[in-house]
């Protein structure tokens, strides 16, 4: 649930810089986006650990290569849809969106791995 978290405080520190974009703000958002990073990593490689156990490293890897991938693709996307919008207040909301989507899915996973699982009858 941590990484959940962290990523939503992600995704508000975004939103924070194109509702409030004043030097507060940017400052806030800049420190609500970038402190949990660390965080991030801390609990998602507890959490493949958690789930994977001694096999971990597989799922660390394709996370660790999906975050690349999302380095990668993000400017692709953000560039020509600020230059087509005139600013960078789409791209940033869609950045937030995702995290937000992210947060969720966290959650769900969190969720998921704390609810007992009933085997279905044939």
């Amino acid at each position: 649930m941590l990484l959940a978290v962290a990523y939503l405080l992600q995704a508000v520190g975004v939103v924070l810089s194109v509702v409030w974009p004043t030097i507060a703000g940017f400052a806030l958002g800049s420190l609500l986006l970038g402190m949990p990073f660390t965080a991030i990593t801390l609990f998602a490689m507890r959490d493949a650990r958690r789930l994977r156990g001694n096999a971990a490293a597989g799922l660390i890897g394709y996370a660790t290569a999906s975050y690349g991938v999302g380095q990668i693709l993000g400017p692709l996307f953000a560039a020509p849809l600020a230059q087509r919008t005139g600013s960078f207040v789409v791209p940033l909301l869609v950045a937030a969106a995702i995290l937000a989507v992210g947060a969720a899915l966290f959650a769900y996973v969190w969720w998921r791995s704390r609810t007992p699982h009933v085997p279905s009858k044939p």
